[in-house]
């Protein structure tokens, strides 16, 4: 700076030359008595050549350029002197500067500002990139829980059936998470914790399930899935949601070739008597359960004349026990079919008519005597060409190929001859049998009570099979005893009721040398629908894997006898030690000789039991090696004897009593039925 110049006065107006009344120090000396020297008068203005100077007035900015006779308004800064302004209404004070000063001092001004925006810039960039990283950090954890999630809902089923869930819709809730959904008591603890996707527990992504809702109508729950990476509260989350159907099928799971199937020879004496199923046999097992109540208890309007939504369709029945049904069984109540559309708990059902064309009619009451129809049809049939046909079925398990069929058509029955069956697309709801028009075999013929045969059953035409409606019953015929090899002498086909020694009865009538009668491994796998011994004993539960029996069994998987694979042993059941119900597969010889009656108060085999149990043993004996009976065995359901063709023959004396009936075997082979799951179309959804 070149001096300060604090009491020089000045008196201008915008755009008038400023009148200087004192000296003006300007480089080189410039004062008003240089005026007076040079013009000979003094001067009251300076009009003359001068250096740049600009001045600033409060917000008033003056210059005067070098070389210039005026003054102008510039927003311009390059002061080279000081002066104040005394005489102005305004006064104010302004710095001015030598002009050579100028440049250092602006050039450390841009310097430090430059500074200063890159400062910001580096940190407004620091914080952006801070920033980034974090979002990215949190969307790449936030993905991983989605990960997470979607894993817990794909993983779901498998982990259901590997924890050993029964399948019942009303148990899954307690099964997964150890609560029920409406507050009752759980007989079981969570079976599915925490499951971690890492070798991490604490920080590596995890994921719980838990079942938040049960639908009824279809059979299906709502499970959420939550998926989570890290522990803190801000840990990064993720939760889907999706309804999954649950079923295990009400199947027989079980295909006799009679009440007794022995592959190696059988002689019988005594009073034996062995009973199968014929034309006389309808289809229907009657009074399974009883309805008590249904919602509504009749038939409205809406629903006699459709079964959209909104025609009251389905209905719910209050029943004894829902122990025989399960989604897609066939039922009666009086004439009209239904088909149940989901077991909602073990008292309850969801009912729809089985036909749309055949519905029941207004005030009709949805309450009484439920009967079950075993193998219904479930729509009509169509044509394979060259007189075979493809019948869609509620059930094919208890068909095995070169069976008799039979169906009704008015008031006839008449015979088919299955070729295969299956499940389109594996679909358990969707099972079929392929047929062939006529009976062939012992099942052409119709029988009376002693096993004579009274007459032929006429073969089904075309007519006849395309014209099934829904729900129509579909069953087989089960002779009294068959064996690939002889029979009471008899080597091949029908054993006449006079070949039985003693009063054994047996209808209808036997037949020998049955070339549909497999024998070792094989017959197992034929009469259990396909399942090994080693899949079945995998599905025993270890409880029941019995080295003797001394209670009565309860409507489940029962193996005595080493694992499969091993030596077989030899075991003798005397009077009251076998009785109840359940499937018996004995790994060995058996000798029975009789068996108890169940006792349900005590749950004990006694002489003599309730009045209100079944007398002898319900269900299945598989025995792997020979069987003998001499004592007073009642059976109701079936024995299968494995033998072989080269071991002793199964052997009938005293008063052996089989009677095969389906109900008794649906009882525990449903047991046997594989857990059905399915991931409902369009109910996926992130929350």
């Amino acid at each position: 700076m070149k001096g300060t110049c604090t009491d020089t006065g000045l008196g201008f107006e915008r755009g008038v030359l400023g009148k200087v009344q004192s000296d003006l120090p300007v480089k080189g000396g410039f004062s008003l008595k240089h005026g007076q020297n040079d013009f000979g008068q003094p001067l009251e203005s300076i009009k003359t050549p001068m250096w740049e100077l600009s001045f600033q007035v409060v917000s008033e900015h003056v210059s005067m350029e070098q070389g210039g006779l005026s003054v102008r308004h510039r927003l311009r800064y390059r002061p080279l002197c000081c002066l104040t302004a005394s005489r102005t209404p305004f006064p104010s004070k302004c710095q001015v500067l030598r002009k050579h000063a100028q440049d250092g001092f602006v050039a450390i001004l841009i310097a430090l500002f430059t500074l200063l925006i890159i400062a910001v810039l580096l940190t407004t960039t620091s914080i952006a990139g801070w920033r980034s990283r974090m979002d990215v950090t949190r969307d790449t954890q936030t993905y991983q829980a989605f990960l997470a999630a979607d894993s817990g809902l794909s993983s779901f089923v498998a982990r259901l059936k590997e924890s050993g869930f029964s399948g019942r819709i009303d148990d899954v809730a307690c099964w997964v998470q150890g609560e029920s959904l409406d507050g009752s008591s759980c007989t079981t603890s969570a079976q599915l914790g925490t499951l971690y996707l890492s070798s991490s527990t604490s920080a590596g992504p995890q994921v719980d399930v838990l079942v938040k809702a049960r639908n009824d109508a279809d059979s299906t729950v709502t499970v959420q899935s939550t998926g989570r990476l890290g522990t803190s509260a801000r840990a990064a989350t993720s939760t889907l949601t999706q309804n999954i159907k649950i079923k295990k099928p009400a199947f027989m799971n079980f295909s006799p070739q009679a009440a007794l199937t022995s592959c190696s020879s059988v002689s019988g004496g005594g009073s034996a008597r062995l009973g199968g199923q014929a034309t006389t046999f309808d289809g229907v097992i009657y009074n399974v359960t009883t309805a008590t109540a249904a919602s509504p208890a009749t038939v409205s309007a809406a629903m006699a004349s459709g079964t959209g939504s909104a025609s009251g369709w389905p209905a719910t029945l209050s029943v004894l026990s829902s122990e025989y049904l399960a989604s897609g069984s066939y039922i009666r109540l009086g004439t009209q079919g239904y088909t149940v559309t989901a077991v909602v708990s073990g008292t309850r059902v969801a009912v729809t008519p089985s036909d749309p064309l055949r519905l029941p009619r207004e005030g009709t009451s949805l309450t009484g005597a439920v009967d079950v129809v075993l193998m219904a049809v479930r729509s009509s049939a169509t044509s394979l060409g060259a007189s075979r046909f493809r019948i869609p079925v509620s059930d094919p398990t208890s068909v095995y190929p070169n069976d008799t069929l039979y169906v009704d058509s008015g008031s006839v029955s008449y015979g088919l001859t299955a070729v295969s069956k299956g499940y389109l697309n594996g679909d358990t709801d969707q099972g079929y049998v392929d047929v062939t028009l006529g009976a062939a075999g012992a099942g052409a013929f119709t029988y009376n009570s002693s096993g004579n045969v009274t007459g032929s059953v006429p073969p089904a035409t075309s007519t006849v099979v395309m014209g099934l409606l829904a729900g129509t019953p579909v069953r087989r015929y089960v002779p009294g005893a068959t064996s690939s090899s002889s029979m009471q002498g008899v080597t091949s086909g029908l054993v006449p009721a006079s070949a039985w020694s003693g009063s054994s009865v047996v209808s209808p009538a036997a037949t020998a040398g049955n070339t549909n009668v497999s024998c070792g491994e094989s017959l197992f796998a034929q009469v259990f629908n396909g399942i090994t011994k080693q899949g079945y004993y995998d599905l025993t539960p270890a409880a029941n894997r019995l080295s003797g029996i001394n209670r009565p069994l309860n409507r489940d998987l029962f193996w005595m006898g080493p694992p499969p694979g091993s030596a077989p042993g030899s075991y003798t059941l005397n009077g009251n030690d076998l009785c109840g119900y359940g499937i018996l597969v004995i790994n060995g010889n058996l000798s029975m000789k009789g068996t108890g009656n169940l006792n349900t108060a005590s749950n004990t085999c006694m002489s003599k039991g309730s009045p209100d149990a079944a007398q002898g043993f319900t269900g299945v004996i598989y025995v792997t090696g020979t069987f003998s009976n001499q004592g007073n065995s009642v059976i109701n359901g079936a024995v299968v004897v494995e033998g072989g063709l080269f071991q002793a023959q199964t052997s009938l004396g005293g008063s052996m009593q089989i009677q095969y009936s389906p109900l008794a075997v649906l009882t525990s082979a449903r047991a046997l039925s594989p857990l059905s799951f399915s991931y409902g179309d369009g109910t996926w959804s992130q929350q």
